[in-house]
């Protein structure tokens, strides 16, 4: 588990399930499976495969109840469209507003193509950043303070790199309402900076 307090964060790591955690995917929380999928466009829950629709259904029962969770699928399943589904489906639903998605940097762009092929168009006035080293941190910080002062939904996209850099920039303005970890393994040694930096981060639940 990669959470910590109240934030909710999702590793895309794969990882060996074990007896016990197949028991916990097959378990029913007082959640209703459907309600995330429902708040879908036709479009993209038509597009989700069964065992896509049961990853999108678990992510939801975790941010439910408040923890996070690790999605482990094997490598081509999907993971990226299922965490794109689910919070798109949160977006529309208005649960939350402000994302976090922290990731190696030869993933960004997919993530970003991702969110604008399938959130963007279905999530009114939805903006998705990518916060890289190559933007200058003048903008960096403009963009960080404003995610906080305007009400309209926000996806940001860092690296593990930079975040560890300006840990303080992400935290300093409010509470991010979902924080995505990709290959969150990157964080598993407590001692590093980069982890001490990453379980810094706080959300509102």
């Amino acid at each position: 588990m990669l959470s910590k307090s109240h934030i909710k964060r999702v590793s895309l790591s794969f990882v060996q399930e074990q007896d016990q955690q197949v028991e916990e995917w097959e378990s029913t929380d007082e959640v209703d499976d459907d309600e995330i999928i429902q708040a879908l466009p036709s479009v993209l829950q038509e597009r989700l495969f069964e065992h896509q629709r049961a990853g999108v259904n678990w992510l939801h029962r975790k941010y439910k109840n408040k923890s996070g969770g690790i999605l482990g699928d094997d490598m081509g399943l999907g993971k990226t469209f299922q965490v794109t589904s689910l919070l798109c489906g949160l977006l529309r639903l208005k649960e939350i507003r402000r994302v976090l998605i922290i990731c190696p940097v030869s993933v960004t762009q997919s993530w970003s193509r991702e969110l604008r092929d399938h959130a963007k168009p279905h999530v009114k006035s939805l903006t998705v950043d990518i916060i890289n080293s190559e933007m200058p941190k003048k903008q960096r910080e403009r963009i960080l303070r404003e995610i906080f002062m305007v009400k309209k939904p926000r996806i940001v996209i860092t690296t593990y790199s930079l975040f560890t850099n300006m840990a303080d920039h992400f935290a300093l303005n409010g509470k991010w309402d979902y924080c995505i970890l990709d290959e969150g393994h990157t964080i598993k040694n407590p001692a590093t900076k980069m982890s001490k930096a990453v379980h810094s981060v706080e959300g509102d639940r």
